[in-house]
């Protein structure tokens, strides 16, 4: 019964059709790969993995590299007192409010020389 059966639901679309002197071939559907992830599934996975592992999975697709800007994967990366941190780095109280908690990781991990 399953064979007879599946012959009644056949994809109309897997049968060649002329139309304007032209022969249309059926389109084959992309497979799903990990740019078709939504983030929001993506950043949970983030969150367990360390700064530089975050940064290369970035690289990876868009799916990831946005999710890699989420707060919440980076505010548990940095140190309880990165306010007071960033505002002695920063110097301006405004702009490290402004910034993500990327940029503040990423400020906070650059070299700072003590002469200049």
């Amino acid at each position: 019964m399953g064979a007879n059966l599946s012959s009644v639901f056949t994809d109309p679309r897997s049968f060649c059709s002329i139309s304007y002197g032209y022969t249309s071939r059926p389109s084959i559907a992309a497979k799903p790969n990990l740019g078709d992830m939504p983030e929001s599934c993506v950043a949970p996975i983030l969150a367990y993995l360390d700064p530089p592992e975050i940064c290369k999975l970035a690289r990876l697709s868009r799916a990831f590299r946005g999710a890699s800007w989420a707060d919440f994967i980076w505010e548990s990366k940095l140190p309880e007192n990165f306010e007071a941190l960033i505002e002695r780095v920063v110097g301006d109280r405004d702009l490290s409010r402004a910034l993500c908690k990327r940029e503040i990781y990423e400020r906070l991990c650059r070299a700072n020389t003590f002469d200049g």
